[in-house]
């Protein structure tokens, strides 16, 4: 229930995807991502931090990009989706095997290189370059795969086209690659998988002096993000009808912020330097036997200790704070077991429990998850589904110190750290999903569902509305109790026709709402509640006389805009600086946000290679989709900073 399955072949159909999984389910119903300049995504009113990333079997850290800290999203994935094979994407009410997870699962998984013959790829484009390879090794079927893509937005930027900001330059580069190895017995198959990125992000004061509105204006940062996964598997059958999958992977990332404010004769000064690594080892193993052609039984393990190392120091009033500063080792633990009996013809229960052990704070969950199916018809499906799930918070959450106030004399730093001992946040999951194909080709889906979150961290003085998944990254505020509460609920369609007489589109739509609870009893709209989401994504391939095709994709997005809380303009026209009105909680909410995108490619076939040119052009119309509200201290004015207009992506793929 709740779950999708993509392909390599639907990444290049999809218009403006620039090979992005998030960018993908980002026309998924009840999925959006109303942030031009990263790939975060809002899956029913929750936050993009709720997201578990999988890759062959093993739970990975934040897989992009300019990945920030405490986040689950960033630029653009650290691998090309052209290695994926058939994935998965879960947006609720999960299955017992997946954990640490409130707002949706990616479970991905690299395809097999040709076992037959060498094939490369070579891609140069307006955002990079990639270079792949594939092929077969020396014995038993072996097979290699690999993918290097550099990229750099100088040229876009060069040519007037922004994809951040025409004060921003980016460039990164990756590698990923699959070897795998058959046994000559056909009874194990070993795989050797892995990726690694570099990404740097320079973000410039704006030039002319005399436009400078707020701190930005004069701000520059350097945001530095390193990644890098290995791992290997070994998949054993043990019986006809039994099989053991062992994962083993070492990950580490790393990122860094220094920030710099010139004052106004132009001299910088650092005002904020943040560093935060991960690394870490982690054990993934499960077991599955059909025992009959009634049920069907898997259970698992996974397991990862990790070393972490965080320092977040910022300059406020000429008095550097120190946030964060803590390193350490810990760990967690999930184990699952599930069960799939089909108590008749037409109806199958999928059950199972999963618990989740934190070892910072000693914080567990068990958790039941339960999904009855039952076919109404030869074309027709029912499922209802409940499930409880956790997550452990972000890690510098737990470090965050009490920073003594500046004006206080004789002030000690307290060096507690009030929130180590928050428990997993928590939410339970109803889903109901009705399923109806009125032909091979065509699907429809409706989906209702409701979300009760808890424990959710709020402020323990209870003084203000802060709640902390209304935070998109960061490690939040420190002084937080588990006594947050959250409802999200709504309806889900899919209105779907299949690739078929070259031919596809998938039209979705989610109405539904996201609220917040307090400890006092209030209640208000989460930062997501946008209301409402709709999508169209399809293309059309022609077949041309002298050869070759011609394929045409647009991708359609309308969505309500994310809310925001209105100033409290006497104060802020006093301080200089944006103060909320915290009577007004995210009472406003940004112009509704629409985008069009298109794409236009033309492929030819030769004898000895083929080759594609294609052109993906983004917010075809440059329409301006207001971002956030921001204040001007000089005109005392209030004004929307805007996301990115129009941008062509030209590319040149040549397979060989």
């Amino acid at each position: 229930v709740s779950a999708r399955s993509f392909s390599v072949e639907e990444t290049k159909r999809y218009a403006a995807t620039i090979n992005d999984p998030s960018r993908l389910v980002a026309g998924y119903p009840g999925v959006t991502n109303t942030q031009d300049n990263n790939n975060d995504i809002v899956v029913r009113g929750n936050t993009s931090s709720g997201v578990l990333w999988r890759l062959e079997g093993v739970d990975i850290p934040n897989p992009n990009h300019f990945a920030r800290p405490g986040s689950s999203g960033g630029g653009i994935s650290a691998f090309s989706a052209s290695l994926l094979t058939n994935s998965d994407f879960s947006s609720g009410a999960f299955a017992a095997e997946y954990g640490n997870a409130l707002s949706a699962v990616f479970d991905m998984r690299f395809r097999h290189g040709n076992t037959e013959k060498r094939e490369y790829t070579a891609r140069i484009g307006l955002i990079g370059l990639e270079i792949g390879a594939e092929g077969p090794l020396q014995q038993n079927k072996s097979s290699y795969l690999a993918n290097y893509r550099y990229s750099t937005l100088g040229i876009l930027s060069g040519l007037g086209f922004n994809f951040v900001s025409e004060r921003t330059s980016n460039t990164f580069q990756d590698l990923s690659f699959l070897l795998y190895f058959p046994s000559e017995s056909g009874k194990s198959v070993t795989t050797v998988f892995g990726f690694g990125g570099l990404s740097l992000e320079r973000h410039s004061e704006l030039k002319d002096q005399s436009k400078w509105k707020s701190r930005g204006d004069r701000q520059r940062s350097d945001f530095e993000t390193n990644l890098g996964v290995l791992g290997v598997t070994n998949t054993y059958l043990l019986t006809s009808k039994s099989y053991l999958k062992t994962t083993l992977a070492l990950m580490d990332s790393f990122n860094s912020v220094v920030e710099d404010t010139l004052n106004h004769v132009r001299v910088p000064a650092i005002t904020a330097h943040n560093s935060a690594r991960d690394t870490r080892i982690s054990l993934a193993s499960h077991y599955s036997q059909k025992v009959s052609t009634f049920l069907s039984l898997k259970a698992g393990l996974n397991t990862s200790l990790f070393r972490y190392n965080l320092f977040f120091d910022r300059l406020v009033r000429q008095n550097w704070q120190t946030a964060i500063d803590k390193n350490g080792v810990t760990g967690q633990v999930d184990v699952y077991a599930q069960g799939k009996y089909h108590l008749n013809s037409r109806t199958s229960v999928l059950a199972g429990v999963h618990a989740l052990w934190f070892a910072l704070n000693k914080t567990s969950s068990i958790e039941p998850r339960i999904a009855l199916t039952s076919t109404l018809t030869t074309r027709q499906t029912l499922t209802l589904a409940y499930g409880l799930h956790s997550r452990i918070l972000p890690l510098g959450l737990y470090f965050k110190r009490n920073i003594c106030p500046l004006l206080q004399p004789n002030c000690t730093p307290d060096s507690t750290l009030p929130n180590v001992n928050l428990p997993l946040a928590k939410a339970h999951h109803w889903v109901v999903s009705h399923n109806f194909a009125p032909s091979e080709q065509f699907h429809v889906q409706t989906e209702v569902y409701y979300q009760y979150l808890f424990n959710v961290p709020t402020l323990a003085s209870g003084l203000n509305s802060y709640w902390f998944f209304n935070d998109m990254e960061g490690f939040g505020q420190t002084g937080l109790a588990p006594e947050g509460e959250g409802r999200n609920y709504g309806i889900d369609l899919i209105v779907e026709r299949h690739f078929g007489n070259r031919f596809f589109f998938l039209l979705t739509g989610a109405v539904f709402r996201s609220f917040f609870d307090l400890p006092n009893g209030q209640s208000f709209s989460t930062q997501y509640d946008s209301r409402f989401t709709s999508s169209y994504m399809g293309g059309k391939e022609f077949v041309l006389r002298k050869g070759g095709i011609l394929q045409v994709g647009s991708r359609v997005a309308w969505n309500g805009g994310n809310r925001y809380t209105p100033p409290d303009e006497a104060k802020s026209a006093q301080a200089g600086y944006y103060i909320s009105d915290e009577s007004r909680i995210f009472a406003a909410q940004v112009p509704n946000y629409f985008r069009v995108d298109g794409r236009i490619a033309l492929t030819k076939n030769r004898h000895k290679y083929n080759y594609t040119v294609s052109l993906d052009m983004m917010n075809i119309g440059s329409r301006r989709n207001p971002q956030w509200q921001q204040y001007d201290p000089q005109s005392k004015e209030y004004y929307f900073s805007y996301q990115s207009e129009f941008i062509p992506v030209l590319t040149w793929e040549v397979d060989f």
